[in-house]
């Protein structure tokens, strides 16, 4: 800086001398142009005023997620509900995996089969599940009665659980045949094992399907969440980002006016002395010799 001052004064006391004043020409070649903000004619500072201009939004994002997740404490953990789901699959595939070790299938095609049939199970829980629901509040919705709405028809039972029924203790037939007791096991103890079977059989998928219910109630409002967060830190860091621009070009502005001043105060000054200077130089060449 300091050898620009020397050349403005330089240059101001050449001027000076030459009867003229160029501090706007002389200030603007040693500073540049004026770093003001253009957001009409620079696509940046346009684009720096807009997100600066969004910082007010941040807090009525912030209040959304807030409320969402005070909405969301007493709900039970997506990943927590994931986690059960994948510990609920695997052991319905061990149980079928050894329904397929009965049937004298040879691996590896008794873990491929075994896989599947544990997802068959959960599929036709579910869907059987879904179809008695839906069948229920469409006959609850047609008969206008409150009472019947808490009450299942025992018809609607009998064509839709047949092949789920079928299928089921077909499974507890085999799995109770591997847990049989022994040949002097008398018919009571068989008929438990058969009980228990439908059960181990039928229980994990029952559970699946409370899990993937809960699942599905709660992991809209988990990925809506997701996605307001996203939101909120993008905008915040463009916000950020912004405001940091237009600040410093708001310093370099600053520090652009002090600078100028102080070169117009240099360059008037010895614009003046220049000034007297050829003054005094005309004044010597018109006095007469002696």
């Amino acid at each position: 800086m300091m050898v620009v001052r020397v050349l403005v004064a330089v240059n101001a006391f050449v001027d000076g001398r030459a009867g003229c004043s160029l501090i706007d020409d002389e200030v603007c070649t040693r500073l540049g142009p004026t770093p003001a903000v253009d957001p009409a004619t620079q696509v940046d500072q346009a684009r720096w005023v807009s997100d600066a201009s969004q910082r007010s939004a941040l807090p009525a994002l912030g209040a959304d997620i807030n409320e969402r997740e005070q909405g969301l404490a007493t709900e039970p953990r997506k990943w927590l509900l994931i986690c059960a789901l994948v510990v609920l699959w695997l052991v319905e595939s061990i149980a079928s995996i050894q329904v397929m070790r009965t049937a004298g299938v040879e691996n590896p095609e008794r873990i491929a089969l075994g896989l599947m049939l544990a997802g068959f199970v959960f599929a036709a829980t579910a869907g059987t599940a879904r179809v008695i629901e839906q069948k229920v509040r469409e006959v609850a919705r047609a008969s206008g009665d409150e009472a019947k709405r808490t009450r299942t028809p025992r018809w609607l039972f009998l064509g839709a659980l047949t092949a789920y029924a079928v299928f089921i203790l077909a499974l507890a037939l085999i799995r109770s045949d591997e847990a049989a007791v022994g040949d002097g096991s008398s018919r009571v103890v068989e008929w438990a094992i058969a009980v228990i079977m439908v059960a181990a059989t039928v229980g994990p998928a029952l559970l699946a399907e409370i899990v993937i219910r809960h699942l599905f109630r709660v992991a809209p409002a988990h990925n809506v969440l997701r996605v307001k967060r996203r939101q909120y830190r993008d905008l915040k860091k463009r916000v950020e980002e912004a405001s940091e621009r237009l600040d410093d070009l708001a310093r370099r502005q600053r520090r652009y006016d002090a600078d100028r001043a102080g070169l117009s105060a240099i360059y008037r000054r010895w614009n003046a002395r220049g000034t007297r200077n050829g003054a005094g130089q005309s004044a010597k060449a018109e006095s007469p010799s002696p």
